[in-house]
């Protein structure tokens, strides 16, 4: 599995665990014209949607993102709220908001939009939290900085790490990405989050679907 794939399925997975909506995945030059042929495969083998959200530094920031999962956020009133605070126009639904998005990461030069953890699945009160703090004074600091529920966000860091970590393990097996990705979003029960946990007969049997000649497909053919 090349370099593209395996950066994909890594911020991919807490999003097909349901973990969290939406992911941000830098793409380096070196790696820009791997993702520019493959992401079509990428998005089909998962059920995943992709966003170009920014060029920067020589290279690309990606939006990976669960097309329900972000439409269900969008409409939580919360959410709406805030976002509507920055000129979001949300009653035209999820594709002009995402275009408004990308638009405010051009307008913001270097750094991100505060609002982006709505997208990304932090609670609402570390996001108002980080604005009203201008990004200073969190109790705690991970994947975002948290403002208010440190054990809540750090149930979301458990279940994000687990994802992650489970994502390894299938990588390290060398399985197709579109079985990997079908595992992750099957197993959403955090003690199945490792693949050598698995009882031999179910390992077996989705080891044995994937490396049989007459089911195992490429992962990746040039004619998809």
């Amino acid at each position: 599995m090349e370099i593209i794939e395996s950066m994909f399925l890594d911020f991919a997975a807490p999003v097909l665990q349901g973990a969290r909506p939406a992911a941000l995945m830098p793409v380096k030059q070196p790696h820009m014209r791997t993702w520019s042929k493959r992401q079509r495969t990428l998005r089909r083998a998962t059920g995943l949607l992709t966003l170009q959200i920014k060029k920067r530094d020589g290279g690309l920031l990606v939006l990976i993102y669960d097309g329900d999962k972000l439409g269900s956020l969008l409409m939580d009133a919360e959410t709406a709220e805030l976002l509507a605070r920055y000129g979001y126009p949300l009653s035209l639904g999820r594709t002009a908001v995402l275009k408004h998005l990308r638009s405010r990461f051009s307008d913001g030069g270097a750094g991100f939009p505060h609002e982006i953890g709505a997208f990304l699945g932090y609670p609402m009160d570390d996001v108002r939290g980080f604005i009203e703090n201008n990004g200073r004074n969190c109790i705690c600091c991970r994947y975002w900085k948290v403002y208010h529920d440190v054990e809540r966000a750090q149930e979301i860091f458990k279940k994000i790490d687990e994802a992650r970590q489970y994502a390894r393990n299938l990588l390290r097996e060398s399985m197709p990405i579109s079985t990997a990705a079908g595992l992750l979003k099957e197993c959403l029960n955090p003690s199945c989050n490792d693949i050598h946990a698995m009882s031999k007969k179910d390992f077996g049997r989705v080891s044995m679907s994937w490396r049989s000649p007459l089911l195992r497909r490429p992962a990746f053919s040039d004619q998809q």
